[in-house]
């Protein structure tokens, strides 16, 4: 199947039904599927009479009828088609032109101040059409689209339909590698997707397009399938001016971003209560929209339900670029709230812990020169898709996570941070820079390079105006949502991995094991005596729970006064999962080897050997806990394993009162081993403190080692206490 079938069948059908219509100042213009198709064969054999047959196509605009039938004169014929983004920065347009290797472009008049950059910086550029019938004193290479028709019309040859394999298109999305991937979509890639995505609509059906035309969602969902459809497409000019084209064109159909849905419920909600619903409809919506399809970042269903009061359904759907891009949708037939719909009837579903995988028609060739990132990405096949989700017993898909660094806003963009982090920390008194994605936009967290803060003796204040300034003039070249709406100074470099990366904030589950590990330790010793359990494991449970209480109350209130007191945000805490991750098999070999050491010295017999001298032995066993505290601090730099194992030992202390030594001995053991366990959570702390919450190392380490010194202090007191009545 191939998109120029789609069409070709399309105009078949509806000849004279109105493909697209737009607004030329105030007068509404239309183009029939036949007009529409007549002005595609003469691009397309234009493209071909002037040796275009095979080349990549750059195309750089706004919706617009022109732009939109240049993108189908390229993919009806042998040549691929690039849609770039018209808000980027030109220096940016210009790498992607090169990058695609495009030998030509097709280009809006307002960007005509671009022209000479792109001709004198792209050299496999050989041709630009402006989207316009004529073009005025125009350079070298450059042409009016009017010509490119011209020469097409008086061409005898047409391109021959291309292979369903062939590239059709080559869009650029933004990727975590710091460089935009370009995804190579083939023609059946396309035509397969368009099939797949399951949507009827009356010939005529009013369909107003707002999403930007280079993307994938509103290129195919919007304009490619509405005209698989015979739907009438109503170019929205600006989307300050959405609501008034709502009420001219009466749309019936939509696709939105979640921010333009919850946009459009706020004017609603600020609205007179005493205004009929049905009446506010007909104000904001024109009063025929039915259908609102969505996708591209989650939507609360709270705002399903709202739009459902107003008469308007809204569909929630999945999809990506690198799968053409739908991969499920909900339908008015078949829908469930919350869920991103099922999986279109040419995906095949699976998932790798937890990562939603993807294979079928709809799925890319790859990226575009780029090897390493395509194998990363497309394994036997399947396309990870880096978002985590499950599927309910009724089919339906629902995501809950991301897995990569990739920042999506509620309107549906996706920002690569590395690439305007890279941007950014061209600036000198940058040092080093992370972009996050808070409060719906973007936050610059940065740490000024010192020796231009040395060299011009700037103060924190003026740190901050230069800073300000930097990112002010940043932002004038950048499409909304690529703008930093947040600056935060850092007093201390960000912490880097052992390739001098930095680290990036993980999931927050590890920061909850942290906590979890040491708290269900507590729960066990609590319970163990109704396990059913050898008694030697239920005793080593029922004691070890006691210093880990006292332990974790004290590394917690640590954390806290010193941590979220602070200003902890939640960066990065791979250290955490570092040491976390070590107490579970620690605490385990504990359990078993306390179980045995008591079955040795008190069930074995051989107590009765070594019992006497232990017996015997109180005061002379405490020196030698304080002995092996000692060597414990020096061999692994850890005052708090030291000093509670010495408060592990002192439990021991008991046994001039009558308790067994052989038993206290056992304990002893699990003591110092749960406690050696917990350290490494202590030990994470200091890292939080230290790295992420803008405290100095050096000044800290100090005051660490004796907070650390008065928790295993506070611990031994508290064992001693709790041996004593226990």
């Amino acid at each position: 199947m191939l998109i120029r079938n789609i069409l070709e069948e399309s105009v078949r059908k509806f000849d004279e039904v109105k493909a697209v219509k737009w607004l030329k100042k105030k007068e509404i213009m239309e183009r029939s599927y036949g007009e529409l198709m007549e002005n595609v064969v003469s691009t397309r054999k234009g493209l071909l009479a002037e040796g275009f047959e095979g080349k990549h196509i750059a195309l750089i605009g706004t919706s617009s009828v022109e732009w939109m039938e240049s993108y189908l004169g390229i993919i009806t014929g042998c040549t691929t088609a690039v849609p770039l983004d018209a808000a980027l920065p030109c220096e940016d347009l210009i790498d992607l032109l090169n990058r695609s290797d495009s030998a030509a472009l097709f280009l809006s008049p307002k960007l005509r101040p671009y022209l000479d950059a792109f001709l004198g910086n792209c050299p496999k550029l050989q041709k630009v059409w402006m989207l316009q019938e004529e073009v005025e004193d125009a350079p070298a290479k450059v042409y009016g689209i009017g010509e490119l028709r011209n020469a097409g019309k008086s061409a005898s040859s047409d391109s021959v339909c291309p292979d369903a394999e062939d590239i059709a298109t080559i869009i650029f999305t933004s990727g975590t590698t710091g460089k935009s991937k370009g995804v190579m979509l083939t023609q059946n890639n396309l035509a397969s997707n368009v099939e797949a995505v399951k949507i009827t609509a009356e010939p005529g059906t009013a369909v107003l397009s707002v999403l930007p035309i280079h993307h994938a969602f509103c290129l195919v969902m919007d304009w490619l399938k509405g005209f698989s459809l015979g739907a009438t497409l109503c170019i929205n000019d600006s989307l300050l001016h959405m609501v008034r084209n709502m009420s001219i064109f009466k749309p019936e159909i939509m696709l939105m971003v979640p921010m333009m849905i919850e946009t459009i419920y706020k004017r609603l909600a600020a609205a007179d209560p005493s205004i009929p619903k049905a009446v506010l409809a007909e104000k904001v919506f024109g009063g025929k929209l039915r259908i609102i399809f969505t996708g591209g970042a989650h939507l609360d269903p709270y705002y399903i339900d709202r739009f459902a009061e107003y008469g308007v359904e809204v569909l929630e759907g999945y999809g990506m670029s690198e799968c053409s891009p739908v991969i499920s949708n909900n339908t008015l037939e078949n829908n469930k709230k919350g869920s991103i719909g099922k999986p279109l009837e040419n995906a095949e579903i699976r998932f790798e812990n937890g990562e939603i995988l993807v294979k079928g028609s709809s799925v890319m060739k790859g990226y575009y020169q780029m090897p390493d990132e395509t194998a990363e990405t497309l394994k036997d096949g399947w396309l990870h898709t880096g978002d985590k989700g499950y599927m309910d017993e009724d089919g339906y898909l629902f995501i809950n996570g991301r897995v990569k660094n990739l920042i999506i806003l509620s309107n549906g963009e996706n920002v690569s941070p590395e690439e305007i982090e890279n941007k950014l920390a061209l600036n000198p008194l940058i040092g080093e820079v992370i972009v996050t994605g808070e409060d719906n936009g973007l936050t610059a967290r940065i740490y000024p390079e010192q020796a231009v803060v040395e060299a011009k003796a700037l103060d924190a204040e003026a740190i901050q105006a230069q800073l300000q300034a930097f990112l002010d003039v940043y932002n004038k070249s950048q499409p909304t949502y690529r703008r930093i709406t947040g600056l935060v100074i850092r007093k201390n470099p960000f912490i880097r991995s052992t390739t001098k990366k930095i680290r990036r904030l993980p999931p927050f589950g590890l920061v909850l094991g942290v906590i979890l590990i040491p708290l269900v330790l507590i729960l066990l010793s609590t319970l163990s005596k109704y396990m059913p359990l050898p008694e030697g494991v239920k005793d080593v449970l029922g004691f070890i729970g006691k210093p880990f209480l006292a332990l974790t109350i004290a590394t917690l209130a640590s954390m806290y006064f010193l941590g979220i007191k602070r200003g902890f945000t939640g960066a990065q805490l791979k250290k955490i999962l570092d040491h976390s991750l070590r107490p579970v098999g620690m605490i385990l070999l504990v359990i078993a080897s306390g179980g045995v050491i008591r079955w040795m010295l008190q069930d074995s017999g051989l107590g009765n050997i070594i019992g006497p001298v232990l017996e015997k032995s109180g005061l002379p066993l405490i020196l030698i806990a304080f002995l092996i505290a000692l060597l414990v601090r020096a061999s692994v730099g850890s005052s708090i394993v030291a000093m509670t194992m010495a408060s592990g030992i002192m439990a021991t202390m008991p046994a001039v009162m009558g308790t067994s030594m052989l038993y206290r001995a056992a304990m002893c053991c699990a003591i110092c081993g749960g406690a050696t366990a917990l350290s490494h959570v202590n030990d994470a702390g200091f890292w939080l403190v230290t790295s992420f919450l803008e405290i100095d190392e050096k000044t800290t380490l100090k005051s660490w080692t004796i907070m650390e010194t008065l928790i295993g202090v506070t611990a031994l007191i508290v064992s001693f206490i709790v041996s004593i009545f226990a």
